[in-house]
């Protein structure tokens, strides 16, 4: 992400439906791995991790988001 963001929204990862929401948001972390480990443990589902080590997670309300590598 540019400049010092901590969030960014992007486009929407497919159709809409009732049971999820199509607001993708990325938060930079300095520890994706951490983060997405902690947010597990609060109750996320890890969708994927790509290769830039960003890591794709869906909340318990079925939102998805990403944890970008953004170090400070």
């Amino acid at each position: 992400m540019p400049d010092d963001s901590v969030a960014a929204t992007g486009p929407p990862p497919g159709k809409p439906t009732a049971q999820r929401s199509l607001w993708p948001v990325s938060f930079a972390s300095d520890r994706p791995d951490a983060d997405a480990k902690q947010a597990r443990q609060l109750g996320a589902t890890e969708v994927r991790q790509d290769s830039n080590g960003d890591v794709v997670l869906r909340d318990p309300t079925g939102a998805l988001f990403r944890l970008t590598e953004h170090p400070r």
